[in-house]
């Protein structure tokens, strides 16, 4: 499959295996859908999601490789020095084959995919406010500099939710079904989607599943396979933050800090506006750079078009007080983490937290998976946690052994879609 440059913009990232979005096929392309954490800046995984369509196209790649480098229940400290047969992509470029690379084949060299992510609702870095129903008016701004003071709209998690779920939905009607062939059970092949999801892009995740199956079925209940014009094949959760998010080490904090300052949005927003106001990009950029310890430079440009949009840091801090009173208890049913023994098809799910995760108590990922990760005797999502030492921002400094990983969950999920 010949790799084709993506189309990259502030705001959004499009790829295609296919020469056109339109182009005619027997199977129509699987989509993987990816939904960024907080803040939503899709710039931030570029670079990530530009290695992921990479590796895709390489060809068929061995699962049993990929899952090597996943990560288990037993994190193993020495494990960033461990090598498997991946890592030999850094050196030839060649991986060795087994057996299980025949059903990965079958999506990476015959079926066509494509990637797609943007921006969260309120998010854009443009200075152009953009009113949006559904979202919740915050006004108060403060004048800076003779600016005129206006009323902007802040996405709280719910409305991101509903953002995103629109995004998909549209996005999707664009996307043609298989070619109708009547002698074929690929007859009225629906476009197919693996929605990817970084710490709160994982509940949005979650939640856009969960509300495409609830479209997907009748009043009575009743299953019904073409009540959506498209099937959620998949899902993968990177660093999830998926339930009692207060409860991490960062949550608390951030919790305290809003209990003592209320309206922390506002003031947070005051001050980065004066920040960038009164300092030049220059210093900027070395400051930030400090704070974060040295990052890419496409990280530091990112960061600085988040300080110096209008509503970016308001717009962060008011859906990140969203999610401390909104991820709480395990609020999902059994069909939506893919352990129902009913009928109805299920999604294939994986979710890979972190080791020491400072937005995922250790306590409440280790709850997760033992209440809901897959076993011998339940069936279930695959969870693993990171041998490697990546942190919760893996979009920084990490995103190559990222890419790698994910291909290998990308691969198993279509290999289980095609039988």
């Amino acid at each position: 499959m010949a790799y084709r440059p993506p189309r990259i913009t502030p705001t959004t990232f499009a790829y295609s295996s296919c020469s056109s979005p339109r182009t005619s096929s027997r199977s129509p392309p699987i989509t993987i859908f990816f939904i960024p954490g907080n803040p939503g800046l899709i710039s931030y995984y570029h670079t990530f999601l530009s290695l992921l369509s990479s590796y895709l196209s390489l060809g068929p790649q061995s699962s049993a490789q990929l899952q090597d480098k996943r990560g288990t229940k037993s994190p193993d400290e020495n494990a960033d020095r461990k090598t498997t047969g991946i890592e030999n992509l850094n050196g030839n470029g060649n991986t060795t084959s087994t057996a299980s690379s025949n059903t990965s084949a079958s999506f990476t060299s015959i079926t066509p995919f494509q990637i797609y992510g943007r921006n969260l609702g309120g998010f854009d870095t443009d200075n152009n406010t953009i009113v949006d129903e559904g979202s919740q008016e915050m006004s108060g701004d403060i004048s800076i500099g003779g600016e005129s003071k206006v009323s902007v709209k802040l996405y709280g998690l719910e409305e991101q939710i509903g953002f995103v779920q629109n995004v998909l939905e549209d996005f999707m009607s664009r996307v043609p079904p298989g070619n109708v062939d009547g002698d074929s059970e690929d007859a009225f092949l629906k476009p197919r989607v693996i929605l990817m999801g970084h710490s709160v892009g994982s509940y949005i995740a979650m939640e856009v599943l969960r509300r495409h199956r609830e479209k997907d079925k009748e009043t009575n209940g009743v299953y019904v396979d073409q009540a959506t014009g498209f099937d959620i094949i998949g899902g993968i959760m990177l660093f999830p933050t998926i339930v009692d998010i207060a409860k991490s080490a960062s949550g608390r904090k951030l919790t305290t800090l809003l209990y003592f300052i209320p309206q922390l949005a506002l003031v947070a927003s005051f001050f980065a506006r004066l920040l960038t106001l009164f300092l030049p990009d220059a210093v900027l950029r070395f400051l930030i750079g400090a704070v974060m310890r040295s990052p890419p430079p496409e990280a530091i440009e990112t960061t600085l078009a988040f300080l110096k949009s209008r509503n970016g840091v308001k717009q962060a801090i008011h859906m990140a007080s969203s999610e401390m009173q909104i991820i709480t208890s395990d609020k999902w049913t059994d069909d939506i983490w893919g352990v129902s023994t009913a009928r109805e098809p299920l999604s294939k799910l994986f979710f890979y937290f972190g080791c020491g995760d400072h937005w995922v108590a250790d306590r409440t990922r280790d709850e997760i998976i033992e209440l809901r990760g897959r076993t011998e005797k339940r069936n279930g999502p695959e969870m693993f946690v990171c041998e490697d030492g990546l942190p919760h921002a893996f979009c920084l400094r990490h995103n190559d052994i990222m890419a790698r990983k994910v291909a290998g969950m990308i691969e198993d999920i279509a290999a289980a879609a095609h039988q």
